[in-house]
Formats: structure tokens, C-alpha cells, sequence
């Protein structure tokens, strides 16, 4: 008897844990539909040995450099509704040693934000740490229409290696991970017709707004129209228009699917006052593979150096140090 009072006590007790399992299981599996929350920790190590090519560039530029990097990311999807979406994607970044030049990996944003949403913990000539909130955003969908407001990662165009319609918050072509863009503060209504054709609008900040981070100035935004849509099996159209940084831009890009070779091209004016100037990438990838590609391309630029003596001049130019051009020649080739 005192066995078998042992006996159905423990069943008791498994049925009830069991019972308690169930229950957080169901629980967690619904919450698994409400709420996603997944992340990454990556190591990445750069170096970079500079050639000579001029005696008159100083020597900081050409010595050799590198650097050590760890990011860590946290992603957030919350869906209390089948309409709304929240995303947060708080990061930290811990890099050590010197920089490489003109290397990024791509796990920190350098441009402005209007929402004081990063911060630096240390900063050390031998030592950074910064975490920031990379995206923070609201999306609510209806019928066709959605929109999205806050932080958020923004794209435009067909390039992949040089993106000269990706104007909002745009990779260098030197970001050796480019699995999550950085985030920027905008709004971003997107219409939807058909399988593949859609409007967008953008308002997106991208300059310094300031110690008070209130105050928004047509010169420090980006205004942005664009539409895409198909023709035939085969080809994909998109046509572009925007107001950056006080300038109007207009520009288009075209996509052919080949079967295994897809060609792609991108154009880009921007009517300055000043000096207008174009920026055009031609490219083509070849899928050998199921995961694999091999991307070339040739890119060309009317506002650029012809001789590489004249590089610094560039640099110091105000759409170089904001991030609006990144290549400092007239043409380019890479695979």
C-alpha cells in the first residue's frame, strides 16, 4: 500500500508538471506568434596596407592599419495585431584598435539621427563601445497601403556594389557586412498594385538636427517618390525623384532577368545650382549555384578626380563629408 500511495503520489506530481508544461508550451507557441525575438554576435578583424602613389599624400593615409571588431545585436518583432508591427533592434558595438581606412564593417552607423538613440560608452583612440537602437519602428498595414514610421532601414535602386540611388542611408562600397543596413529616421508610405507594383514616399532625416534634436531644416532631409512595376516575365522598371539635401534628384533603374544572368543598370542626375552632376552603374550577376553569386560591375561619375593627387581635394568637399559620394575618381570596375 505505502508503494502504491508512493506510486500515485508521483503521478500526481508528473501529471500536474506535465499538465504545467503543457500550459507554458501552448503559452510560449502563442506568444511565438505574437512575439519574435532572435539575435547575432559576430567577430570581425580588419586589416589594410596601402600602397604609395603620390609623395605629396601624408603618411597617416597610407600606413597600415587594423582593427578588431564585435557586434552584437538583439532583434525584437512584436505583433499585437494582424495590421501593426513593432521592430527593435537594439546593438552593441565593441571595436578595438586602430580603424582600417576606408573599411567599414558595416555594425555602426557614422550618420546623424534625429532621435538621440546611440550612445558611446567609451571612447578610446584604443577602445570604442557604443550601443544604439539600430531599428525602432511602427508599421501598420490596410489593404494596400502601409506605413511605417520610425527607424528604419531604407533602399533604393538595383546596384550592388555601387549604389548611386541609394541616397537615403547608403552602404560603402568598402562594408564588408551588409546584412542589416543601418537604420534612419523617417516616415515611409508604401502603396502596393498588383503582384509587383508599387509607390513609395519618404521623409527621412539625415543630418545633424542639433543639441535639442527638434529642429528639422529642408537642407538636413531627404525627400523621396519612387515606383516600380514589371513588364513582361522578364523585366523590371523603376523610376526615382527626390529633394536631397536642398536639391532636386531624379533617376531610374532597369533589371533584366536572363535565367541564370540578370542584368541591371542605374542612373542618377542631381540638378545642383552649382555644378549638376550624373552618376550611372551598369552590372550584371550570374547565379552559378543555388547560394551562389558573381557580381560585376562598372560604375562612372561626372563629379570625380582624374588624377589621384586630387583625392584630398575631394575629401574635403561638404557631399563627401556627409556621406552623399563615397567614390572619389570617375570610374570604376568590381567584381
Amino acid at each position: 500500500m505505502a508503494i502504491l500511495r508512493v506510486m500515485n503520489s508521483a503521478k500526481d506530481v508528473f501529471t500536474r508538471y506535465a499538465l504545467v508544461l503543457v500550459t507554458v508550451w501552448a503559452t510560449d507557441a502563442q506568444a511565438r506568434r505574437v512575439v519574435d525575438a532572435t539575435g547575432h554576435l559576430k567577430l570581425f578583424s580588419t586589416a589594410s596596407f596601402p600602397a604609395p602613389y603620390a609623395d605629396d599624400v601624408p603618411g597617416a593615409l597610407l600606413a597600415a592599419s587594423g582593427s578588431s571588431v564585435v557586434d552584437s545585436r538583439l532583434k525584437l518583432l512584436w505583433r499585437p495585431q494582424r495590421k501593426l508591427r513593432i521592430e527593435l533592434h537594439p546593438t552593441l558595438t565593441l571595436t578595438q584598435g586602430q580603424a582600417s581606412v576606408g573599411l567599414s564593417t558595416g555594425v555602426t552607423r557614422s550618420g546623424e539621427e534625429l532621435l538621440p538613440l546611440s550612445f558611446t560608452i567609451v571612447d578610446d583612440p584604443a577602445l570604442q563601445l557604443n550601443a544604439r537602437l539600430d531599428r525602432a519602428s511602427l508599421r501598420w498595414d490596410v489593404k494596400r497601403l502601409r506605413l511605417t514610421f520610425g527607424r528604419q532601414p531604407i533602399t533604393f535602386g538595383k546596384g550592388r556594389v555601387f549604389t548611386p540611388l541609394d541616397l537615403v542611408s547608403p552602404f560603402s562600397p568598402t562594408t564588408i557586412d551588409n546584412s542589416f543596413k543601418p537604420g534612419v529616421d523617417s516616415i515611409r508610405l508604401d502603396w502596393f498594385q498588383g503582384m509587383s507594383g508599387r509607390i513609395t514616399l519618404v521623409a527621412a532625416y539625415t543630418g545633424d538636427p542639433g543639441p535639442d534634436f527638434a529642429e528639422w531644416r529642408m537642407d538636413r532631409s531627404t525627400w523621396a517618390a519612387h515606383a516600380k512595376g514589371s513588364v513582361g516575365d522578364n523585366w523590371e522598371l523603376e523610376g526615382f525623384s527626390g529633394w536631397i539635401y536642398d536639391e532636386p534628384v531624379l533617376g531610374a533603374s532597369v533589371f533584366y532577368n536572363g535565367g541564370f544572368i540578370g542584368y541591371y543598370g542605374d542612373i542618377n542626375i542631381t540638378l545642383s545650382d552649382d555644378d549638376p552632376f550624373g552618376r550611372l552603374v551598369i552590372g550584371a550577376q550570374y547565379k552559378p549555384t543555388e547560394k551562389t553569386y558573381v557580381t560585376l560591375e562598372g560604375y562612372a561619375q561626372s563629379l570625380g578626380a582624374d588624377d589621384p593627387k586630387a583625392y584630398l581635394n575631394q575629401l574635403s568637399s561638404v557631399r563627401y563629408q556627409r556621406g552623399e559620394l563615397v567614390q572619389l575618381g570617375r570610374f570604376y570596375m568590381a567584381v
